[in-house]
């Protein structure tokens, strides 16, 4: 796709039917600059940027740019009627609704009043393209084991996690990268508060840029805090999206709330606590008011990864045959005095019993396509009539025994 906005960071996005906003993607920006009585700068506040990518940009013009606070900034688009969601955006972008309706009867009790419009730091909308999800949510186990335990260090890659919400029974594989995609070689920027984000931006045919394609926009739009000395595998600051659109807080009590303060101890009980006592309200130590956020239970949420049984078997390079002597009168077969011992296999075709039956677990990996090739069309059998080891392997069936030969 020639045009591609890419979401990611602490959003709220919204496609009204009706309105002024019609069938536009609208993405609210959220951030809570007074959290905790602070002034704008502390630990979790967060900040807007943009990147624009057209394959001209040098030097200082590929960095992400911050974003003027309360600036909206409308991506325009040529002859679009509107933006569709991919099935992918409705099975992963949670809906806050939909957490409500599955939460402990306190929170569906505790009901919706007034949005809470200061928590909207700044406004992204695009009004046309499709939308979809690019990446779920992971974690790097290798580096932060949710076990808390440092000799688990290395022993798994980052891989993508189930997520939990507590006090709602809403789990699965959460977005952690939204894209919209346009059929197009360029777009118009408009922004209110913020002239640097105006003008068309296009595609170049010959882009300075080697990491560019041709004809090509993108667009980074992001939203994050501050990284800390270690990541969290939970997201208090979730709760700003739904006091944004205007649910109240309540008591977040219930069997997903202990599973959260059970795996919060177990990674790190210091940091647990800060966090716990700076997001949610409630008696010192055993702060329960707040509202759902999304949090990892164990590493038996991370999703389980094949390990690479057969370091050769690479799909980039593979086998291929031809019908058709190409090399024959050219190439020779290796002479049995210069064959390396651990060379000496026999054909698949050849020996049933030399292909043995993999284990379980790396069946994915070993599966022979050539054990069901026909031995006429073997390596063996299209060699020159010089005498070698593979020479002697039988061929279909056993060659009856004849006086004076092996």
């Amino acid at each position: 796709m020639p045009v591609r906005i890419i979401f990611r960071g602490l959003m709220l996005f919204e496609m009204p039917e009706t309105g002024p906003n019609a069938r536009k993607l609208v993405a609210y920006l959220i951030n809570d600059a007074g959290f905790g009585g602070t002034t704008p700068g502390h630990p979790h506040d967060h900040d807007a940027e943009v990147q624009v990518l057209t394959g001209k940009e040098r030097g200082i013009d590929l960095q992400p740019t911050r974003l003027v606070r309360h600036a909206t900034l409308d991506i325009l688009t040529r002859g679009q009627s509107g933006v569709i969601a991919g099935s992918s955006f409705d099975r992963h972008v949670p809906d806050l609704g939909i957490i409500i309706e599955n939460a402990t009867p306190g929170v569906r009790d505790a009901g919706r009043g007034t949005p809470n419009k200061g928590l909207i730091q700044n406004v992204v909308m695009v009004d046309g393209g499709t939308v979809r999800v690019k990446d779920v949510m992971g974690w790097d186990q290798g580096a932060y084991p949710l076990s808390g335990d440092r000799r688990e260090r290395g022993e798994r890659p980052t891989s993508p996690t189930l997520v939990k919400f507590v006090a709602s029974s809403v789990q699965g594989h959460m977005a952690s990268e939204v894209v919209v995609e346009i059929d197009d070689d360029e777009v118009e920027l408009r922004c209110d508060h913020d002239q640097r984000f105006t003008g068309v931006k296009q595609g170049t045919d010959d882009p300075v840029d080697p990491h560019m394609p041709a004809r090509t926009v993108e667009i980074l739009i992001t939203n994050f805090e501050r990284p800390g000395d270690k990541p969290t595998p939970w997201g208090l600051d979730f709760q700003w999206l739904f006091e944004a659109a205007g649910y109240n807080a309540a008591d977040l009590s219930g069997p997903e709330f202990e599973e959260w303060v059970s795996a919060g101890r177990v990674y790190d009980a210091d940091l647990f606590k800060r966090e716990r006592a700076m997001f949610l309200r409630g008696q010192r130590d055993n702060e329960t008011i707040g509202r759902p956020f999304p949090f990892i239970e164990s590493s038996d949420a991370l999703s389980q990864l094949q390990p690479l049984t057969n370091v050769r078997n690479i799909l980039v390079c593979v086998f291929a045959k031809t019908s058709t002597p190409m090399f024959s009168s050219t190439l020779t077969a290796q002479p049995a005095s210069e064959t390396p011992k651990s060379s000496a296999l026999q054909p698949a075709a050849a020996k049933k019993q030399a292909v043995r039956k993999p284990a379980v677990k790396e069946a994915a990996a070993k599966k022979p396509s050539v054990k069901k090739a026909p031995a006429k069309k073997s390596a063996a059998k299209k060699a020159p009539a010089k005498k070698t080891s593979a020479k002697k392997a039988p061929v279909r069936k056993p060659a009856p025994k004849k006086k004076g030969r092996r």
